[in-house]
């Protein structure tokens, strides 16, 4: 009973800081965030920008739901999905600039001449922020589970969640915002690396049979 009262409670403060940075657009006009996770992670191009908007969007609505209805064990929880990492291959939108990554690693920016070690630094920064926000959401959902919750420990996973997605943003605005700069490579590698990471502590990782990275539960 005490965890029933006091889970909604702090959700509610959390959902007011996400609002701070979602996009009231995307919240208004998409009511169906799990098709449309399953429609862009399927496409050969990625909106890598909907597709961030939209895993915001499905753990704020779960959270919301669950002010206002109380927690539904049978009810679906919001998908644990990487963003750059679902296939070996793959390109992906980010504010008009279209990311080539294969295996792990951002091989090119279109449009966008960059050195290997710029490459390498977006590659580092992303790819972390993506595994920590699929991190925390696995376990988030794990959390809930759980009849004994930590509902400290849920809130903080989620506000991690959302801040790694927030950095995943900032990190990409960035970029797309030194691109017509004459020394862009050498501006997106500093402003890049200068981004602060979340401070999410995983247990583990593993890397499944086609490329993709996932939490692995200990």
């Amino acid at each position: 009973m005490k965890n029933a009262i006091l889970l909604p409670l702090g959700l509610t403060l959390l959902i007011t800081i996400v609002s701070g940075f979602r996009s009231d657009k995307v919240l208004i006009a998409n009511n169906h965030a799990e098709d449309s996770v399953a429609r862009l992670t399927s496409e050969e191009k990625v909106d890598g920008d909907q597709l961030i908007e939209t895993l915001i969007l499905q753990r704020f609505n779960f959270n919301k739901a669950l002010i206002k209805n109380g927690f539904d064990p049978n009810k679906e929880f919001p998908k644990s999905l990487s963003i750059v990492n679902s296939s070996p291959t793959r390109t992906i939108s980010f504010n008009g600039f279209d990311y080539l990554i294969r295996k792990n690693k951002v091989i090119d920016v279109k449009n966008i001449r960059l050195s290997e070690s710029a490459l390498a630094t977006i590659t580092a920064k992303i790819v972390a922020l993506d595994l920590m926000q699929q991190y925390c959401s696995i376990q988030a959902n794990l959390a809930y589970r759980n009849e004994k919750r930590d509902l400290n420990n849920i809130k903080t996973l989620d506000r991690h969640y959302f801040a790694a997605l927030r950095a995943f943003k900032i990190v990409t605005s960035n970029i797309a915002n030194l691109a017509s700069k004459s020394n862009a490579s050498v501006a997106i590698e500093t402003a890049v690396a200068k981004i602060k990471m979340p401070d999410v502590k995983m247990i583990s990782t593993k890397t499944e049979r086609n490329g993709s990275y996932v939490a692995e539960i200990e």
